[in-house]
């Protein structure tokens, strides 16, 4: 079920292309490169681990090209539930270690 939610997710973003919601406010210095987000998600995957565990079958992380800013990514964050939107919330805060990101509804 959750390589069905990741190919839904990667779906979206090849259809729709890059939805910028909040990355749309920031400008292109503030956002991060790729290699940077892998690593941090790397670096905390205890904690993205935990928010997978939500809900196993529709949390997904993903990583997107930032269409506006050559060389820089944003990452995406995919949920099924409102509660799961603020659980995410409440753990992550603003910044998932630093890094932007975006909470986006499937």
């Amino acid at each position: 079920m959750r390589a069905l939610w990741c190919a839904i997710a990667l779906c979206a973003v090849l259809l729709i292309g890059c939805n910028p919601g909040d990355f749309g406010q920031r400008s292109c210095e503030e956002l991060p490169s790729a290699d940077v987000i892998n690593h941090t998600l790397a670096q905390h995957a205890s904690t993205r681990a935990q928010i997978e565990r939500l809900n196993p079958n529709a949390i997904v992380f993903v990583v997107e090209e930032n269409q506006r800013c050559p060389g820089k990514a944003n990452l995406v964050i995919y949920y099924a539930t409102e509660a799961e939107e603020q659980h995410i919330r409440q753990l992550l805060g603003e910044s998932f270690f630093g890094i932007p990101y975006e909470l986006r509804n499937v």
